[in-house]
């Protein structure tokens, strides 16, 4: 979307790490234009996306899920 000096994009990052583990990313950027020169830039994401990417044992990858699980309560 474009609105005067502002640009708005929604996209999904799919990454597939050395492990063969993989992450995808929601992400949501805006871009503020002055004198055809970017005057700032934003990017919006959740960093919980990545958690499971580091989480490599047991406790750590349920510790992760059930943060994940809770961050979505009540938004569905």
């Amino acid at each position: 979307m474009v609105e005067g000096n502002t640009f708005f994009e929604e996209f999904i990052v799919e990454a597939k790490f050395h492990d063969g583990e993989e992450a995808h990313s929601k992400q949501a950027v805006v871009l503020v234009f002055e004198d055809l020169k970017i005057k700032s830039l934003r990017m919006y994401f959740d960093r919980l996306d990545f958690s499971g990417s580091v989480a490599k044992d047991v406790v750590s990858k349920t510790i992760v899920k059930e943060l994940l699980k809770k961050s979505l309560e009540g938004l569905t």
